[in-house]
């Protein structure tokens, strides 16, 4: 109670918390915290499968809306708050990097995941922030649909520690780009995937 109490103040006075972020406050995202909660609790945390607790939208019985990315919607405010704390990190020598974890390949197939990587990657240079895309990491690339818990991109256990593990390589490395693909149809191909 008292962590979910936190996490709710923090949504909800946290300025920083909520532009940085890019969180929506909304009624679906607050009462999604109690499932947020418990999904990293139990067998989950074990790695045990089908272990996801009741009432979570599961790969096999739920009906997903696509989403479709366009950077028209990205709110300037998101933006100008984004360039104002990458600016902040660099006076005060901290290195900060910008991360995308991998989404289950149902979704990059069916949605124009293409279009986000690659205002994330553009706007990342712009001011001179590393962008690692996990989608586009090569040794993720035998991930199934079946390392989630759901079509948002929750992943289980395994997949989440193999990623984890992959990230610190890459933030180590003196040439992260060696990690990943180039191109996205690349990337589909490697996976035995195409656009819908």
């Amino acid at each position: 109670g008292n962590k979910i109490k936190y996490v709710c103040l923090q949504m909800l006075f946290s300025r920083p918390f909520t532009d940085i972020a890019m969180y929506d406050l909304n009624k679906k995202n607050l009462l999604n915290i109690i499932n947020n909660v418990k999904m990293k609790s139990g067998g989950y945390t074990q790695g045990e499968k089908d272990s996801a607790p009741d009432g979570l939208n599961l790969l096999n019985n739920e009906v997903y809306k696509l989403q479709v990315f366009k950077s028209s919607d990205v709110l300037e405010n998101k933006v100008l708050y984004f360039e104002k704390f990458a600016k902040e990190c660099g006076k005060k020598g901290i290195n900060l990097v910008c991360i995308t974890s991998a989404l289950p390949p149902y979704r990059l197939s069916a949605e124009n995941y293409y279009d986000v990587h690659d205002f994330f990657e553009n706007f990342c240079r712009k001011i001179d922030v590393p962008y690692y895309d996990m989608n586009y990491a090569k040794e993720l690339a035998n991930r199934t649909d079946d390392d989630y818990t759901d079509k948002d991109g929750h992943m289980k256990k395994d997949a989440a520690e193999k990623q984890t593990e992959l990230l610190c390589d890459i933030l180590k490395s003196s040439a992260p780009e060696t990690y990943f693909f180039k191109d996205y149809s690349d990337l589909l191909r490697s996976m035995n995937l195409e656009l819908y």
